[in-house]
């Protein structure tokens, strides 16, 4: 592109970032499209299906019956730049594969394929889930928004043309540039409990009050607890779960948003309140903890990290500890996220078979049941397992006297139930977590002889190994089958 172009090319992106802009709906929005057609727009952030994916939101397309046939288009647009990232990778969920058309990657006068061309008009709405991408995709200090836009059938979508759409922009914390590192130096890691206890998991101390609303993170012994980005030490308050240690709070204001970081379980703090702090300086060293008693108590070093959005709160308002809490993943630099990324491949916890991610939807006070269904990808060969696994949380208050909490459901290829029981795991970071299937009768008795598994998880992918009723436990798993979840 010649130089005089190149302010031309500029000019028309910044007509079409305009348009898109001009459309934006805040929150849940409804409009008129393309007449007879509708179009609602729910935004998300929450949901995430494997470190580093997001789920944008969801599009309802509504028309009447007997309406022509129609083009969607599905867009994305950056504030502040000149094109899209070469990797940007945004896809319709529902219906499955669908590639999103990146406005500014179009130069003036061409047109992007229709996401979904020649869709009839449903009598009833039809609802599109939108869309999965990569952070690093959207990690920069711009504003992301994305939406969808209705055309009659062989009307191309053009740059500075008649955008009939609805957009939504994505609130996110790349818009504001704002970023964090891990508490961790990488040398300070350590494995011995858990790892990292991830946002919003539900249960020790978290049952009825949203989930967990930050990080356990785990460090060897004597290594400090660092600071995850520049601010003023906001406070230095007693432990409330421990008045031998501290809490330490700083704020981060930054583009006219309040943030604070805050740092539990802290040994001998080093900073004081009022204080200026950089990014990775220490505050104090990482608390002991233990876990369990006699021969099999385990001790580690923690500290609870949790990353706070002062100018909003959840909605879930309820009973909901921490309203402010808000998932640190997103925030982090790619450094920081390498880091993370490191500790999470070996990351086991009592409740990731139902909340496998580091980033879990908090919830209302009472979330219950909550269950997650794996699909069996491939298994070794001479094996029968079932193809699906649906593993179901109930409350820990409907048994309290013999913690039968965890329940399973296994499915044949053709979507029956073949079996059904209680579950009992034991993660452990290496070599693998241990769990033993009790099937149960209508009744809730135990109907035979467990089957005891070895197994690992990470994230959306579980690899899994056992045997049949009453076989002994397998010793690894190098015959594991791989299942996946969403």
């Amino acid at each position: 592109m010649s130089e005089t172009q190149a302010p031309s090319v500029r000019r028309q992106l910044l007509v079409v970032l305009l348009l898109v802009v001009a459309l934006l709906v805040s929150g849940a929005g409804r409009t008129e499209a393309f007449h007879p057609c509708a179009l609602s727009v729910t935004p998300g952030s929450a949901r995430h299906f494997s470190p580093g994916d997001l789920f944008i939101g969801s599009v309802e397309v509504e028309c009447p019956a007997g309406a022509a046939t129609f083009d969607i288009y599905a867009l994305a647009a950056f504030s502040g730049a000149a094109g899209c990232p070469d990797d940007l990778q945004i896809v319709f969920l529902q219906p499955s594969d669908r590639r999103v058309a990146c406005l500014q990657s179009l130069t003036p006068g061409s047109a992007p394929i229709p996401t979904l061309a020649g869709v009839s008009a449903p009598a009833a709405s039809a609802r599109f889930e939108l869309v999965r991408t990569p952070w690093p995709t959207v990690i920069a200090d711009r504003v992301f928004y994305w939406g969808v836009c209705v055309t009659e059938p062989g009307v191309p979508l053009v740059p500075g043309g008649d955008l009939r759409c609805v957009t939504s922009r994505l609130t996110q914390p790349s818009a504001r540039g704002f970023s964090i590192v891990m508490p961790v130096l990488p040398g300070d890691t350590q494995n011995n409990f858990f790892g990292i206890w991830p946002f919003a998991v539900h249960g020790s101390g978290h049952t009825y009050d949203g989930g967990h609303p930050g990080w356990d993170v785990e460090f060897a012994a004597g290594a400090s607890v660092r600071a995850a980005a520049d601010g003023t030490v906001q406070s230095v308050l007693i432990d409330v779960n421990d008045p031998s240690k501290r809490t330490v709070q700083i704020e981060h204001p930054y583009g006219g948003q309040r943030y604070r970081t805050v740092y539990t379980n802290v040994e001998d703090p080093t900073v004081a309140p009022g204080a200026p702090v950089t990014t990775g300086e220490p505050l104090g060293m990482a608390g002991r903890s233990t876990s369990g008693s006699g021969d099999s108590q385990i001790v580690y070093y923690m500290t609870h990290f949790q990353l706070d959005e002062l100018t909003s709160a959840n909605p879930i308002v309820n009973g909901v500890s921490n309203p402010y809490a808000i998932s640190p993943e997103p925030y982090l630099t790619p450094e920081g996220r390498a880091l993370f990324q490191r500790i999470w491949g070996a990351v086991a916890y009592n409740s990731e078979l139902t909340q496998p991610f580091p980033t879990n939807p908090r919830t209302g006070p009472y979330p219950f049941p909550i269950t997650r269904a794996w699909t069996l990808q491939n298994q070794p060969a001479g094996s029968a397992l079932p193809a699906r696994i649906e593993f179901r949380y109930e409350d820990p208050a409907t048994d309290p006297v013999s913690y039968v909490y965890d329940f399973y459901t296994l499915f044949d290829g053709a979507g029956r139930a073949v079996e059904s029981g209680s579950v009992r795991v034991r993660p452990r970071p290496r070599p693998y977590s241990t769990i033993d299937f009790q099937p149960r009768d209508g009744e809730g008795r135990p109907s035979g002889p467990p089957r005891s598994g070895v197994y690992e998880v990470v994230s959306s992918t579980l690899r899994i190994d056992w045997g049949p009723p009453g076989a002994p436990r397998p010793a690894d798993l190098s015959s594991a089958a791989v299942y996946t979840t969403e």
